[in-house]
């Protein structure tokens, strides 16, 4: 019988230019804040992050389901739309649901993820695709920037 090893995939930090196949993509902030409504408290963990399009030849499609945030516990979790939500958008500018960059250009933008209270957040994962999927995940440990709570009892 053979024995198979799957290499574990490498792990990367912020503030770094990650290559994920021909994707070149930076997260520069990683921010946890917490939103008050009355008696409901929600919490988002934003991500501001940039592609640059490197290549002198093609397009690139820059997608908001490329990225997700893994806690803990194996639970994950995807951005939530500015639909319904511009509120949690209001001072950090929405990347999008898709941008197209052409060679030698860049796109840059915030992602909120609405995550529980008892989850803690360990990495964040960004994938390429869905044919041929090549993944990256970002570390999060001691890199989260706690922001002050937002009262908006007064919105509701």
């Amino acid at each position: 019988m053979k024995n198979i090893f799957h290499k574990s995939p490498q792990k990367y930090k912020i503030r770094e230019w990650i290559q994920v196949k021909e994707y070149e993509i930076y997260i520069h902030n990683v921010v946890d804040q917490e939103y008050i409504f009355n008696a409901e408290t929600k919490r988002m963990i934003y991500i501001e992050v940039e592609y640059r399009n490197q290549s002198q030849i093609e397009n690139m499609s820059c997608r908001k389901n490329q990225w997700h945030i893994f806690s803990q516990d194996g639970y994950s979790f995807e951005s939530i739309s500015i639909i319904g939500s511009a509120i949690y958008y209001e001072d950090k500018p929405y990347f999008g649901s898709e941008r197209i960059i052409n060679p030698g250009r860049n796109v840059r933008g915030w992602f909120a993820f609405e995550i529980p209270q008892e989850k803690k957040p360990r990495y964040i994962q960004f994938m390429n695709a869905f044919l041929g999927t090549k993944t990256a995940d970002i570390e999060l440990e001691n890199m989260i920037e706690i922001e002050q709570s937002k009262d908006l009892s007064s919105l509701r």
